[in-house]
């Protein structure tokens, strides 16, 4: 009989993928990439003319094949579609606290997106039209 599990919030880790932490941070910088192309209504084309890269590496890299795609890769077409990228690097809080010396054992990379005015107005919209008609109809 199977149970309910809770995840780790790192699906690759819980299925025991190699590099699982490295491949959340390409899963959530392809998530970014897929958003900001979708929000600025670019075709697949137009977007991979704009990353320098083939359509059909795009492609793959938004259904999630983005092995052989490096975080640097990905972060530089992020550059390309406008957006401002900051790396912060701090000293994990729980290693002062309880005395471990920081170290690759105790690290995570944790992406952060701030929203963009323009994509959110944008986005705001694209969906009132919807929202409209769902008032209407109820």
């Amino acid at each position: 009989m199977s149970g309910i599990e809770i995840g780790s919030g790192n699906v690759y880790a819980d299925l025991g993928v190699p590099n699982a932490a490295d491949m959340l941070v390409k899963a959530q910088l392809a998530s970014k990439i897929g958003e900001i192309i979708r929000l600025r209504k670019l075709t697949q084309a137009r977007a991979a003319e704009l990353l320098g890269i083939p359509q059909p590496k795009l492609s793959n890299m938004l259904r999630g094949r983005f092995r052989g795609i490096s975080e640097t890769k990905m972060i530089d077409y992020l550059v390309r579609l406008g957006q401002d990228v900051d790396i912060v690097v701090r000293e994990r809080v729980a290693a002062k606290t309880h005395g471990h010396v920081p170290g690759a054992l105790h690290a995570r990379v944790r992406v952060v997106f701030e929203l963009d005015e323009k994509i959110v107005k944008r986005a705001a919209q694209t969906v009132a039209p919807y929202r409209a008609r769902r008032a209407s109809a109820k």
